[in-house]
């Protein structure tokens, strides 16, 4: 794990846009570079490194200025990933991605209120609880994809 001290390069990136899309890639883009550093050094592996920019606003910016509404985005299965840490929810949501949790694959859990797992995001999730764990779909896709670098 790296301070944001140890990488200004990457710390000060503009993450609010208009387009998510465009902050993922433009995020990518400049993690790309950095990423190919790291790969020489042989400290890591590869494909097992993930970079989550963690920050204090949501990503979109509206006409007028004000925030939108895209929390988090990220590549499925990819190494670059975006989230607000307006939520726990957000970052472990993403997380899940990179580790390739679908959305398809959440449930709503029922213990005397509905709640939600960490990758269901639907017009009704404000209404319930949060479970704070993935699905056990969710779950198998995320040690299915670790489980192809042993």
């Amino acid at each position: 794990m790296y301070r944001h001290d140890e990488v200004a390069e990457l710390s000060g990136y503009n993450y609010r846009n208009e387009d998510s899309n465009a902050a993922l890639q433009g995020w990518t883009d400049l993690i790309n570079d950095w990423f190919i550093t790291l790969k020489k050094s042989g400290e890591h592996t590869p494909s097992l490194t993930k970079v989550l920019l963690l920050t204090r606003n949501n990503i979109n910016v509206t006409a007028s200025g004000l925030l939108g509404g895209t929390r988090g985005i990220s590549w499925y299965k990819g190494h670059c990933a975006i989230a607000a840490i307006t939520s726990t929810h957000v970052p472990a949501h993403e997380i899940g991605h990179m580790l390739g949790a679908k959305h398809e694959d959440s449930e709503v859990i029922y213990d005397g209120w509905w709640h939600d797992t960490i990758m269901l995001t639907d017009e009704f999730s404000s209404m319930r609880g949060n479970a704070h764990r993935y699905s056990d779909k969710n779950r198998e896709n995320i040690r299915n994809y670790l489980d192809r670098f042993e």
